[in-house]
């Protein structure tokens, strides 16, 4: 049996992501009425985890609106959960039919990677961008990596036979690497 409830939390716990779950709406003081129980295991895909933020909460501290759970039912109490879509996230772009959306978000702006159902073109967006060897907190810090990336990956990335490359940084300028260049 499959049932759906508010994500009231979300913990990793010795590597095991777990969530708490609002069926009733119980009270915030209320102890593990508020989460509906004890904590459900996270029964996501292989290879895709995802963690919901918190529910957003009334001024008693009762969670309001904020991604939902699919909880499954697997029989003695041993119940999992699939986190589902935030009411809260109204900004990602329309994939198009046919088309797929993995996204992220920070409360504030989103994260995403978008395959096109109209045109089948690859598109990622983000709030910032942190690959540089002079970005503090970078993902690439090493020079010689970078210089590889740049170098060597990028070109090789953008003579792909899918076609070529565009990188919009969050500026809005693009970058297109054709073939002929």
């Amino acid at each position: 049996m499959l049932q759906h409830g508010l994500a009231v939390l979300s913990e990793l716990v010795s590597g095991f992501l777990r969530f708490g779950l609002d069926r009733l709406g119980g009270a915030a003081d209320d102890g593990d009425a508020a989460a509906g129980g004890l904590p459900l295991e996270s029964c996501h895909p292989y290879g895709l985890r995802s963690r919901p933020r918190d529910p957003d909460k009334d001024s008693q501290g009762n969670p309001t609106r904020g991604a939902g759970l699919l909880v499954i039912e697997r029989g003695g109490g041993d119940d999992g959960a699939i986190p589902t879509a935030d009411p809260r996230i109204t900004s990602l772009v329309d994939e198009g039919k046919g088309g797929a959306q993995l996204y992220g978000w920070t409360g504030s702006a989103v994260s995403s990677v978008v395959i096109s159902g109209d045109d089948g073109k690859i598109r990622a967006t983000a709030p910032e961008t942190i690959i540089g060897a002079e970005a503090a907190g970078a993902l690439v810090k090493e020079q010689q990596l970078m210089t590889w990336i740049t170098s060597t990956l990028l070109p090789a990335l953008a003579s792909s036979p899918g076609g070529p490359i565009v990188v919009t940084p969050p500026s809005g300028l693009a970058t297109t690497k054709l073939r002929s260049e």
